[in-house]
């Protein structure tokens, strides 16, 4: 994949580095998943699991960071290029990213072997907690504060939302369980490609950009756990005073 990126796609001149191109591609061997579910077990107390599952992730960012670094080397752009900062926000126009959700939610449907008729159910807590984050990072602009402030607390509202909506649906019948209306919503969210950013800028020059986007990922993943528990709680106890709840 980097080698095709850097000989083919000149990956090299892309916004952002070459990393940013690759990151569609490498998107299901990103370990985001694996890193979320690692904090939420350290959180409530499992550790041993816990320390598996971030030991996983954190050889498997490794393993792919390698492979980038020595694609860089191999077709000879040079490491610098790697340590190029992303763009500020994002370029694309706000239509083109609302439309290429639809293809990214029939995807991880078809990844994970979903039932078509649920991409709907997918679809809509993908918008929601991408509307969510979206309105909080514009909040954040006009509260002054650091930017890495704005998007951690846009990551934990948008997973509380997420996980409160897909608790709430469970409850109804004939709709998906919570794990399957989750799931986009849930890789949207995720910030392993952000750790991978980070891993291979520390190969180049400077360094602190590595540096800033692995408190990025750490900061935004524990953030995302504990939206997920603080969602799914609320969640829990109303499907419980409804069960209880006399005929």
């Amino acid at each position: 994949m980097a080698i095709i990126a850097f000989e083919i796609l000149h990956g090299q001149d892309a916004p952002g580095g070459p990393v940013m191109l690759m990151i569609p591609g490498l998107f299901i061997l990103i370990p985001g998943d694996l890193l979320c579910a690692a904090t939420a077990e350290i959180a409530v107390g499992q550790f041993t699991p816990g320390a598996v599952r971030l030991a996983q992730a954190a050889v498997t960012l490794v393993q792919l960071a390698a492979g980038v670094i020595i694609a860089a080397e191999l077709t000879g752009v040079g490491l610098t290029v790697l340590s190029q900062p992303a763009p500020p926000g994002h370029s694309l126009p706000d239509w083109l990213i609302v439309v290429a959700w639809i293809p990214f939610t029939i995807g991880l449907a078809l990844t994970f072997n979903a039932r078509m008729r649920d991409v709907p159910w997918m679809l809509l807590l993908v918008y929601l907690a991408w509307g969510v984050q979206e309105l909080v990072l514009a909040h954040s602009l006009v509260v002054p504060q650091e930017g890495e402030t704005g998007a951690t607390a846009a990551v934990f509202v948008a997973a509380t939302v997420l996980a409160f909506a897909a608790g709430v649906l469970e409850q109804f019948r004939n709709l998906p369980p919570r794990g399957v209306t989750i799931l986009a919503g849930f890789f949207a969210l995720t910030v392993g490609a952000v750790a991978l950013q980070g891993l291979t800028a520390l190969a180049g020059n400077p360094r602190i950009q590595g540096f800033s986007d692995i408190r990025d990922a750490t900061s935004e993943t524990v953030a995302l756990t504990l939206g997920l528990i603080a969602g799914a709680v609320p969640a829990a106890i109303a499907a419980y005073r409804r069960r209880a709840r006399p005929a």
